[in-house]
């Protein structure tokens, strides 16, 4: 018996969870950990290359930006119409003014160039020139050389091009000269050259002395290094068609030494930057990880053991708790809660359960009030139908006796009202067209004018394309009403009303503007009708009206509350509240399925 209990023990979902979570742990546990081990190397080299060049973009970038502003320097200089105009003029004569001006000029540009200028040179055809900085009146010769070459005779913009620095007191050897045309601004003609002696160490700023970092120009001569002596010189430590593309990485012996090369091209001048790694360095950690490894890997099968048991006890208690729940609502126990912690699947699908659980009974709630709204709905419609025949021949009767009598007004409107009798009673359709609709509101206004001594004035406009659409019987009036009423009572009963009704895409859109009093509070945009009532800023309508309460809540129950009503108003200025319904024709079938012919 106790190896039988033993065996139902083994059957449990507890122990499945707890046996299948350490079997497939370990062994995915032990696949991860030799892919790992046996990718490493590669990984370890991806993430240093990737580090790697992502340094030597940014060392790319800086050379970029400095570059840009010698350039720009260098133009607003050119450009100088003081500067031009003392490049322009006799060559030989020189004034205190043009001399200071312009030397002012260029040690400003080199101060502001953190010491990347060593000396700056302006050298015209006419053989005027100015220099300053470092050893500047040394590089005369060098931009007299350069004027010879027919090219600088054509328009270019600029050259960078690295030359033996001419100063031999300075302690750098070569220098990246910045070549930039001279120009009449007047006649954009060429007069002459700049030149820019910049120090590579300057521009470069490669990076910390343990990086060993090189930089070549496009015929792969040596720009930057940490030996100076190789500037200058062919670059020889790796051929050039390894370095081809704009970007990439590579292994390479040098001197019997692995390494691992990665380069990357400067944008602006083509240069490429170039940092050698040894592999040892990337690969010395590797083997220390492979022994730490096998310590953490049997760490994690103990882990898995203690983690699976109490985790297949939690999961186990909750599927319980959450199979006694669903068994009561089986029953017809709607209450049904299941208490949850945590928020991992099996909470959630408690959570989920609860929330339908309440669902449910709401709907249950929700069907009941349908059904109760739809039964008082049912009551009232038949008792506004008990004897219409009766009403029409009362109000026939006192239409006949105001005629015999005289009264024409009293007839007038026992004829509108009876207009609006049998356009309310004797159809059992629950739509109309637009332009039935507006032209019922005439009875209705008609009355209302006798009421306010012909007060209130009306115009309507219906486009042909929305004349025929759609609308619920019986929907615009108690909006006409509610401008008589709370628009134009309050200031005496004349007023304006209009009527806009047109379509916009699949929309149907009806504007009832009067020129009232306004809602006390501002409503300077359309606004829907519900929110401003939840927000307290247009109080909620009480009283036996229809109103804008009841219209709204008619058009949202049979449409969806994507529709119903928007509200626009100025205090004193008057209102407008328009309306918002599908674009439908008479007999279609709405969203929800209610056949509205």
């Amino acid at each position: 018996m106790r190896w039988l209990r033993k065996f139902q023990t083994l059957r449990t979902m507890q122990m499945k969870v707890m046996l299948s979570t350490v079997l497939v742990g370990t062994i995915a546990v032990a696949i991860i950990a030799g892919t790992f081990l046996r990718k490493m190397p590669e990984m370890l080299l991806a993430r240093t290359s990737e580090a790697t060049l992502a340094k030597l973009e940014n060392i790319g970038g800086i050379i970029d930006v400095r570059l840009k502003n010698v350039v720009t320097y260098l133009n607003s200089l050119a450009s100088n119409t003081a500067v031009n105009a003392a490049l322009l003029g006799d060559a030989r004569q020189y004034t205190n003014a043009e001399a200071t001006l312009v030397s002012t000029l260029m040690k400003t540009g080199i101060s502001t160039m953190d010491d990347l200028l060593d000396s700056i040179v302006m050298y015209t055809y006419s053989g005027k020139f100015y220099a300053g900085g470092n050893g500047g009146f040394l590089y005369v010769d060098n931009l007299k050389r350069v004027l010879a070459d027919p090219e600088w005779m054509m328009p270019v913009s600029w050259k960078l091009v690295l030359e033996r620095n001419p100063n031999n007191g300075s302690a750098f050897r070569y220098v990246l000269s910045l070549y930039y045309p001279l120009r009449d601004n007047t006649h954009l003609e060429p007069i002459g050259l700049i030149s820019a002696s910049l120090l590579p160490n300057k521009l470069i700023a490669a990076s910390d002395a343990n990086r060993s970092i090189t930089v070549l120009d496009g015929d792969m001569r040596v720009i930057y290094h940490p030996d100076q002596s190789k500037i200058g010189m062919p670059y020889e430590d790796a051929p050039a068609a390894m370095l081809a593309d704009e970007e990439g990485m590579f292994s390479y012996a040098l001197d019997g030494k692995p390494y691992f090369m990665v380069y990357t091209t400067v944008p602006l001048t083509g240069w490429k930057i170039i940092e050698r790694i040894p592999q040892a360095v990337v690969m010395a950690d590797v083997e220390a990880f492979e022994r730490s490894f096998l310590v953490v890997l049997l760490g994690t099968a103990v882990l898995l053991v203690v983690l699976s048991h109490f985790i297949s006890r939690g999961i186990s208690r909750s599927l319980v708790a959450l199979n006694a729940a669903m068994d009561r609502v089986r029953q017809g126990d709607y209450t049904a809660h299941v208490e949850v912690a945590g928020n991992d699947e099996v909470a959630q699908l408690g959570q989920t359960f609860n929330k339908m659980t309440v669902r449910i009974s709401k709907l249950i709630g929700e069907i009941y009030e349908t059904e109760e709204k739809k039964h008082r709905s049912d009551m009232l419609a038949l008792q506004a139908q008990i004897n219409p025949h009766f009403l029409y021949n009362t109000l026939n009767s006192i239409h006949w006796m105001a005629v015999l009598h005289g009264f024409d007004n009293i007839s007038k409107m026992v004829n509108a009202l009876v207009q609006i009798l049998r356009y309310s009673l004797n159809s059992t359709q629950f739509d109309t067209s637009v332009k039935q609709e507006v032209e019922m509101l005439s009875p209705y206004l008609f009355i209302q004018n006798v009421r306010y001594n012909n007060g209130v004035s009306f115009s309507s406009t219906v486009t042909p394309e929305a004349a025929e659409s759609a609308i619920p019987r019986l929907l615009l009036q108690p909006l006409v009403e509610n401008a008589i009423s709370h628009g134009l009572r309050p200031k005496g009963g004349a007023g304006r009303i209009t009527v806009w009704c047109r379509s916009h895409t699949d929309l149907l859109l009806i504007d009832v503007t009067d020129d009232g009093v306004g809602f006390p509070e501002p409503v300077p945009e359309f606004e829907p009708y519900d929110e401003l009532v939840e927000s307290g800023r247009v109080e909620r309508q009480t009283g036996t009206g229809i109103g804008l309460e009841n219209t709204n809540s008619r058009i949202k129950v049979h449409f969806g509350e994507q529709y119903g009503l928007l509200v626009r108003s100025r205090a004193g200025e008057g209102s407008t509240v328009r309306v918002v319904l599908p674009l439908r024709q008479r007999g279609d079938t709405d969203a929800e399925g209610y056949d509205r012919g």
